[in-house]
Order: structure tokens, then sequence, then C-alpha cells
């Protein structure tokens, strides 16, 4: 079991990460090399002097590329020092979401891939009705 002190405990806030998160939740990270981490996992990272948690695209030369799933930009780049940890668990009221778990790696793949055009499509819905 991991130890408490290994772990960093953060509300999230905004909607950046909508649909999947609606910045209420409260995310658990933990710190993981960068071998662990796979395309489509939650990240917890410093940019400037705010902390922000969007979607892993891809790695590369030691870089790590990210993107919230309610954007069209392409992803942000971050060095791995940026980065302070993996999000494993997402607490949504009185429920424990298990990003560990091997149906999340599916389904975060799938989030990757379809959240903008998700995203897009609720724009236009909120723009026709």
């Amino acid at each position: 079991m991991q130890e408490p002190e290994n772990l960093l405990f953060v509300q999230a806030r905004g909607f950046s990460m909508w649909p999947f998160m609606d910045g209420k939740e409260k995310l658990v990270a933990k710190k993981v090399s960068l071998e662990e981490l796979k395309a489509g996992d939650l990240l917890l990272y410093r940019l400037d002097s705010r902390l922000l948690c969007h979607r892993l695209v891809k790695k590369k030369n030691g870089l790590l590329f990210l993107r919230p799933d309610a954007s069209f930009s392409l992803a942000e780049a971050i060095s791995e020092a940026d980065c302070l940890g993996k999000v494993i668990r997402i607490i949504k009221g009185k429920r424990i979401v298990n990003l560990e778990a091997k149906v999340y790696n599916f389904i975060n793949r799938l989030i990757l891939l379809f959240a903008p055009l998700l995203s897009l499509l609720a724009r236009l819905y909120r723009r026709i009705f």
C-alpha cells in the first residue's frame, strides 16, 4: 500500500477536463516514473504558479505533452520535473473512482481520442438549443 507522504491531495477547479470532471472533485496523485506513464493518464503539474490537471497525449524526448479534455488546442509540452504526479483516484462526492483499475486505462484512452469531439458537439448543442 502507498505511504500517505507519497500522495498529493488537490481540490479540482474549473472546467478544462469536462465532461470527465466538472471541477468539484478531489484528486489524489502519486509520483511515478516517466516509464510508468501512458497516453490517457491524468497528470497533475505545475505551470508558472498554477497547479493543473490535464491528460497525457504523448511522451517524446523527455517531454510530456498534455491537453485538457475540453480544448481543441495543441498539446502543451512540460518537462518531467514539472510533473507532480499521476492522478490515481478521483473523489466525486461520496464516490471514489480508482483510475488504476484496468477499465479506466481503456476509458482514459477513449476519452483522449474523443474528448475534443464531445466538447465540440456540446458547444454546438448549447448554441442551437
